[in-house]
């Protein structure tokens, strides 16, 4: 069983980055032009050696400059996503219980569950119905990693465990959800999920 299994009604859940343009125009290049400026002795200023041994030095100072803030921007991004995973998750159940799709609001309008023995299921009423046809459970996630930049999508890899309404465990296992950024928030785009208990014969 799984979070999104059980709930269903079966007894079987981009981009680059790149330095800022403004932070380039109006800080790194004028820093650098400040640096070459004063650095360069004025007997240098005509040796082509020294000069574009400078150059070339200051140049990997800016791409160092770039990387660090790409990568810092890329961590903030990733930070954003977690939280918004985090919330969705933590009232997941609550919308799957209600029945009145609710729980259409985690999924892309586009999105697909990709359940353990069973074939995709796609679609807002197809995704309505399997949860619809489940029984009434709680879950909690456990996020193990958060992987992508941040951007269109990410992919979270977590474990889960699942509670019927008096919170007596009934089942354990994993999931891995394509997270796609649209313009209400991070959505659930592919929902792939399969209990760590052998199946039921």
């Amino acid at each position: 069983m799984s979070p999104r299994f059980i709930i269903g009604a079966h007894t079987k859940k981009k981009g680059s980055q790149q330095c800022d343009p403004f932070f380039i125009q109006h800080i790194a290049i004028p820093i650098l032009c400040g640096i070459l400026q004063f650095s360069i002795p004025p007997r240098q200023l005509f040796c082509k050696k020294q000069v574009m041994k400078r150059i070339v030095l200051l140049l990997l100072f800016l791409v160092a400059v770039c990387i660090s803030q790409a990568q810092s921007k890329k961590n903030q991004q990733l930070e954003e996503a977690k939280k918004a995973i985090l919330a969705s998750n933590a009232i997941y159940s609550d919308l799957a219980n209600k029945g009145d799709g609710s729980i259409l609001t985690r999924y892309t309008d586009d999105a697909c569950l990709l359940p353990p023995n069973s074939a995709p299921v796609c679609g807002r009423d197809s995704i309505l119905n399997f949860f619809k046809s489940g029984p009434k459970v709680h879950s909690k996630f456990i996020i193990q990693h958060i992987y992508g930049d941040g951007n269109d999508f990410v992919t979270e890899e977590s474990n889960y465990e699942l509670f019927d309404l008096n919170y007596n465990k009934i089942d354990e296992g994993k999931v891995i959800v394509v997270w796609k950024k649209t313009k209400d928030g991070w959505k659930m785009h592919r929902d792939m999920f399969s209990s760590n208990r052998p199946s039921q014969q």
